[in-house]
């Protein structure tokens, strides 16, 4: 969630030493699985600059797959740093490890970008 490599480089020596354990117990370890999950399925982000329209309704009705969602104005917060809307419109930047598609700014777009990143 930040962008900085030494967090994602000491979760996975966390989960790796962690592995044992949660073979023998995920119910107690279910917070490790679930970050393990998040780093091999490489989770989505979404930066929705102008939240509240339809692209951020869309992106909240889609499944729960761990996705991380920012929405707002653009400002210093990780995902939505250096993003800016597009003529005037809110707008959405698919991403994965802060690595972002081309910024959208309409439904069908949006659509478009998901369906060919499945």
């Amino acid at each position: 969630m930040t962008g900085d490599a030494k967090y994602l480089d000491q979760s996975n020596v966390i989960t790796a030493e962690l592995a044992g354990l949660m073979s023998r117990a995920p119910r107690a370890t279910s917070s490790a699985l679930y970050v393990q999950t998040a780093l091999l399925a490489q989770v989505r982000e979404f930066a929705i600059v102008g939240a509240g329209g339809e692209l951020h309704q869309h992106v909240l009705t889609l499944p729960d797959d761990g996705s991380v969602i920012s929405a707002g104005e653009a400002n210093d917060t990780p995902l939505l740093s250096q993003r800016e809307n597009l003529a005037g419109k809110p707008t959405v930047y698919v991403c994965k490890a802060f690595s972002c598609l081309m910024p959208v700014n309409t439904l069908t777009d949006l659509k478009a970008q998901l369906e060919s990143r499945s």
